[in-house]
């Protein structure tokens, strides 16, 4: 809630509401929102922006379907909408089709694009089985290993599994 005490701001009521004889400690006088590293990983809700993040992959990858099929399976509030990018009639705004080649790219509501190994560590936070993972994966060293592990399998992706034409057979 706002006080007109603090300006409008977010405020601890029980600092400026109480009794002025009250023998309770002193509190702060305002909350502020913390902002940190990897423990404060929460992502805004799709659901109140109305808009979905979407998922760019390979749909002539065998690796890339099965991986989104499961992906799908883990996101029970349907916050992403896995697009193959083969069904795309033009790349998307800031991409090329080059980009889409190489790796997973992931579209945040708000326009920011992830791709590769960051699409996965967004995902991480996105999905709820994988929500575990994400501060780890937020590591400066498991980013670099991640990175070169991502690379290394996008580059051997092609004949590394047969699937599915679709993620949803």
């Amino acid at each position: 809630p706002s006080c007109r005490k603090n300006g409008g701001g977010v405020c601890d009521a029980r600092r400026h509401h109480r009794p002025p004889n009250s023998r309770v400690q002193s509190q702060p006088l305002c909350r502020r929102p913390t902002f940190g590293g990897p423990a404060s990983i929460r992502r805004p809700q799709a659901s109140v922006t109305g808009r979905r993040w979407q998922v760019y992959y390979d749909g002539d990858c065998g690796l890339c379907r099965r991986t989104v099929a499961v992906l799908k399976l883990l996101d029970w509030s349907r916050r992403c909408s896995w697009v193959a990018y083969q069904s795309l009639n033009c790349p998307p705004d800031g991409l090329t089709w080059e980009d889409l080649n190489e790796a997973v790219i992931l579209k945040s509501p708000y326009g920011k694009y992830f791709h590769g190994y960051f699409a996965f560590r967004e995902l991480a936070g996105l999905l709820p089985l994988l929500s575990p993972l994400a501060p780890i994966l937020h590591i400066p060293y498991m980013t670099c290993k991640g990175i070169r592990m991502y690379r290394w399998v996008a580059a051997h992706r092609k004949c590394a599994v047969t699937g599915p034409t679709s993620p949803d057979e």
